[in-house]
């Protein structure tokens, strides 16, 4: 395969070389005199650097195939192949836009002017990498997120296992899993998404966020019963973080000017299509939000089975008749009955 595209890459050098002589020579043909007088145009130093221009490709091409053959030899992997052909090209090209560069440029004394305007080029060019570098720098000075913390950037949420330079990787969660839970990939997230879209920390000063379950019942049950039932469910979860939660509001309130209100469990009533919506709303820690709202599913669920005045409603359509389709009806049956 190796050999195949070489020969293929000699080929088209060997056909440039055939066009370029041909288009001279028709070039001289049509128009005699026309590269005598071009050459005559052209000042030594001209064609001085044009002759070290083609050395200069010709010495670099030959370098970087040199070290090509000599050191992909060793090279088994296929990856690994791959990846040094492309850094091979890239150093390719730097060294001719180098040579080329020092060679037209009037050699060192306007490098200055030149590596501005190749500076120039490369900041536009490669903005979005930069930016990374600066947003690696706003992240490391400013710390709005730690290895370990949750985040949310863009859309994307996860927990972060690595900030390097370039970007953030984060341990993915959510997505099409319900309850942020880990959908097991790791998304690469760039630094400067940080600048240009800002972070939401969900573990940073106070780990634990506020979660909902929404229940409801018939119009016909007991919801005032229902809603205590599932409030003192609720309270007992609580209890088992309360001396945690007023730590940690402790801590944050040193750090932030942040004023918490009710942190215990509290059910909202609405009036819903189906029946009477029963919102619990409770404090939840950040990475267990999905085991809290199984547990009290299940022991909701267990309760309202030992109450026969309760029931969970669902989407039914129910039909009425009024007097004069009562009316109606008893006028067709008399009619049949006779």
């Amino acid at each position: 395969m190796v050999e195949k595209k070489q020969s293929g890459t000699y080929l088209l050098l060997g056909l440039l070389t055939v066009a370029t002589a041909s288009l001279l020579y028709l070039l001289e043909t049509w128009y005699p005199g026309s590269i005598t007088a071009l050459s005559l145009n052209l000042s030594y130093s001209h064609k001085l650097r044009l002759i070290w221009s083609v050395i200069a490709l010709v010495v670099v091409s030959l370098f970087i195939e040199l070290i090509r053959k000599s050191y992909l030899y060793y090279i088994t992997d296929l990856h690994t192949r791959h990846k040094v052909r492309r850094s091979l090209q890239w150093i390719r090209i730097f060294l001719i836009v180098a040579a080329l560069t020092f060679i037209w440029g009037g050699g060192i004394k306007n490098y200055g002017v030149i590596f501005g305007l190749v500076g120039a080029g490369l900041a536009l060019s490669l903005q979005e990498l930069i930016l990374s570098v600066v947003g690696w720098i706003f992240i490391m000075l400013t710390h709005p997120f730690d290895i370990g913390d949750r985040i949310e950037i863009d859309g994307m949420k996860g927990d972060v296992i690595d900030i390097s330079v370039l970007h953030t990787t984060l341990v993915e969660v959510g997505n099409w899993v319900d309850a942020d839970q880990s959908t097991g990939r790791l998304l690469m997230v760039p630094n400067g998404s940080f600048i240009r879209h800002g972070s939401k920390n969900y573990t940073k000063g106070f780990s634990f966020i506020w979660n909902e379950l929404c229940i409801v019942v018939t119009f016909e049950s007991d919801w005032e019963k229902a809603k205590e039932i599932i409030l003192s469910l609720s309270a007992k979860e609580d209890a088992k973080f309360k001396s945690e939660i007023k730590n940690q509001i402790k801590k944050t309130q040193e750090t932030y000017a942040i004023r918490f209100g009710m942190v215990s469990s509290i059910v909202y009533t609405a009036i819903d299509a189906s029946g009477i919506a029963l919102t619990l709303r409770y404090l939840s820690p950040v990475r267990h939000r999905r085991s809290t709202s199984h547990k009290l599913y299940e022991a909701i669920l267990r309760a309202f089975a030992d109450e026969a005045n309760i029931d969970f409603a669902y989407p039914t359509t129910r039909f009425y008749k009024t007097p004069g389709d009562l009316a109606q009806l008893n006028t067709s049956k008399d009619s049949s009955n006779s």
